[in-house]
């Protein structure tokens, strides 16, 4: 039997593919993300809305449309739409579209909070090494200016 818990895990599949595209296509693409304003049922503030200004603009540039099949198909897989399997089990078990438009906003939030934190720990690590080396430059003109004057 098809539940919400396999739902989530099946879409954090899908999404994550998705968000290992946009990584590939068009690094650093959780900063144009507004998670306040994100809402997978908008043409302009779902994800690729967000990204690109509109959701087949992203689908095109992704390369999500192949010659005549729809864009629906293909961005399904990726985690951008939910697949019709999906919204037949919330309309069954719930009727409330808006269920699994906040579940799958969940999913993709983490995944743009997983980016960020990544981006903030590689720019601590960055400016430590800076420090790092800015004091062993600092130690080295002491020790210069030091064994001179000694000297």
């Amino acid at each position: 039997m098809w539940t919400r818990k396999n739902f989530i895990a099946s879409f954090t599949r899908r999404a994550e593919r998705g968000a290992a595209l946009l990584d590939q296509q068009k690094p650093g693409w959780w900063k144009d993300i507004n998670p306040d304003s994100l809402d997978l049922m908008s043409n302009y503030d779902c994800v690729l809305g967000q990204v690109y200004g509109y959701f087949t603009y992203g689908a095109d540039e992704l390369r999500l449309r192949y010659k005549y099949t729809p864009y629906l198909r293909h961005t399904c897989r990726y985690g951008f739409v939910p697949l019709y399997r999906d919204l037949r089990f919330y309309f069954a078990y719930h009727r409330d579209l808006l269920a699994i438009c906040e579940d799958m906003k969940v999913v993709w939030l983490k995944l743009v909070e997983q980016r960020r934190q990544q981006e903030h720990q590689d720019t601590l690590r960055r400016l430590r090494k800076l420090a790092d080396a800015q004091l062993d430059l600092d130690e080295a003109r002491y020790n210069r200016r030091h064994l001179t004057l000694v000297s």
